[in-house]
């Protein structure tokens, strides 16, 4: 079964979007089959915290930047070419509903088009469970969280393509991790 994976990152203090990553991967190998970044246009000058944390710079919106409607219908056209499951994996419960929000804002998005269904899976709780089942530490961020379930981190932090595909491999690792007949 394939999965999307997505990772959004966003200005400050706006929560404007101005990043969308996402993965395709399929759950029972592990193939990545596609990934994606859209740099997102923005109209405002990029908060210098941001820029710094993700590297995306007010520079290469005006190049490379797509109007987020547009992203989105990109996005979708991969779910469904893959067959995806209906809800996405995130890293945290908040970027497929501030998607959703902020993809309502535009006149032309049709909220019934809505590729992705009402929740997310939401792999961060995944981790967090473990870990308190375990009786671990459960203050975790996805990189720290990676390193302690024996994986590692592949590419940059807070780059959204990164953190989907890092998202996907981590939430992979943890279904696989669980007792087979724990569920029938």
């Amino acid at each position: 079964m394939n999965f999307t994976s997505i990772d959004l990152e966003l200005d400050q203090p706006s929560n404007r979007i101005i990043q969308l990553g996402a993965v395709i991967g399929n759950m029972n190998t592990g193939e990545i089959l596609e990934k994606v970044s859209y740099i997102i246009k923005y109209p405002d000058k990029l908060n210098p915290f941001i820029v710094t944390l993700t590297g995306i710079t007010d520079e290469l919106i005006a190049t490379e930047g797509i109007d987020l409607h547009d992203a989105y219908l990109q996005l979708k056209e991969l779910h469904k070419k893959h067959n995806c499951y209906m809800n996405p994996i995130t890293w945290g419960g908040g970027d497929s509903a501030e998607l959703k929000a902020e993809l309502e804002t535009d006149p032309r998005f049709i909220p019934t088009e809505w590729c992705f269904g009402r929740r997310w899976i939401d792999c961060k709780t995944v981790f967090l469970t473990l870990a308190f089942g375990a009786e671990l530490k459960t203050q975790s961020g996805l990189a720290k969280s990676m390193v302690r379930s024996g994986l590692r981190f592949n590419g940059r932090k807070h780059w959204a393509t990164d953190d989907a595909l890092n998202t996907f491999i981590l939430y992979r690792h943890l279904v696989k991790s669980m007792p087979k007949g724990i569920i029938k």
